[in-house]
């Protein structure tokens, strides 16, 4: 399974998470998710939502982590077990504050997700970290 972040980048009307962010950023780290997995085990963690599937149809808001508002981990745990990210292998592509409130929910569970841009400095190396991910799925798509 593959988190990936909301984006303050959002479409005007209610849409499917897959087109509702709409910020670079977010269409890197799904570019990279999908480079992984099928589009049924990424999951979008949303700041007001929380857990979402790609699928899910959500109006737009303005809620960042750590806001008044935003997803506990209450809500969080609650949905892991729905998402079936219980005992799952979980890669995060999530910036710090939305990793550690993943992180915090599934640790009530003894499932720990792999944080992907642990060594990375910044918001440049974690674009960097996507590129090549989803790079190396074009590659391998033309060589077969």
């Amino acid at each position: 399974m593959f988190v990936i972040p909301c984006s303050a980048g959002k479409a005007d009307a209610p849409a499917p998470a897959a087109e509702l962010y709409t910020s670079v950023f977010f269409r890197q780290a799904l570019a990279a998710a999908r480079s992984e997995v099928d589009d049924d085990a990424i999951l979008v963690l949303s700041a007001r939502h929380g857990l979402l599937a790609l699928t899910d149809v959500v109006a737009p808001y303005d809620t960042k982590m750590g806001d008044a508002g935003c997803v506990d981990v209450a809500t969080l745990a609650a949905q892991a077990i729905g998402r079936g990210l219980v005992d799952a292998e979980v890669y995060a592509l999530l910036p710090a504050s939305y990793f550690a409130r993943l992180a915090e929910a599934l640790r009530i569970f003894d499932t720990y997700a792999t944080p992907v841009y642990e060594a990375t400095a910044g918001i440049g190396d974690q674009k960097h970290v996507c590129s090549v991910l989803a790079a190396r799925d074009d590659e391998l798509a033309d060589a077969a």
